[in-house]
Formats: structure tokens, sequence, C-alpha cells
């Protein structure tokens, strides 16, 4: 998002889309009680938000998926849509 900070970026992604949805009391954001799901990153998206590519691992739906197996389950996907290898994007 243009012209914003990385804070109002990451919230234009998480906890705002849960406000506008009605669902802000159970998603959107990481507190007790909230169903949660969460991609762990090896760099600070606040510093740099070019950061939001530095996955490390996801958290969803109670299961922890490492970027590994992440990346296979999209070269799976992938060859399911027939999309070229080169034409996919990196985690």
């Amino acid at each position: 998002l243009y012209g914003c900070t990385p804070y109002e970026a990451l919230a234009a992604a998480t906890a705002k889309p849960a406000m506008y949805m009605g669902i802000y009391q159970k998603k959107g954001r990481v507190c007790r009680g909230m169903d949660a799901d969460l991609v762990i990153l090896k760099e600070n998206p606040l510093s740099d938000i070019s950061n939001i590519r530095t996955v490390k691992s996801v958290i969803q739906g109670g299961q922890l998926w490492d970027k590994e197996t992440l990346q296979r389950r999209l070269d799976a996907a992938a060859k399911l849509s027939r999309v070229p290898r080169e034409k996919q994007r990196e985690l």
C-alpha cells in the first residue's frame, strides 16, 4: 500500500478486514482466546515491509507448516494447475 507505514499495511491485511467483516471478536489479532493463523517471518516487517517475503513457517488451524513443507505443497498445487515453474513465486 503506497503511502502507508509498515504497521498500517499489516493492519490493512489483518485487523481491518476482520473489523469490516464483523469477525473482529475472533479474528485479525493475536490475543488470548482468538482464532489466529500466523505467518512466522525471519525478519521484522515493521522495519521493512518487504520482509513479509521472509516466511519461516505458518501456523494454520493449530498445525505448524515449515517453509520446506509449504514449498512442496505449492509445487504440488502448481503441477495440478499446470502453471509453469518459472511463473510461480517463491516463498
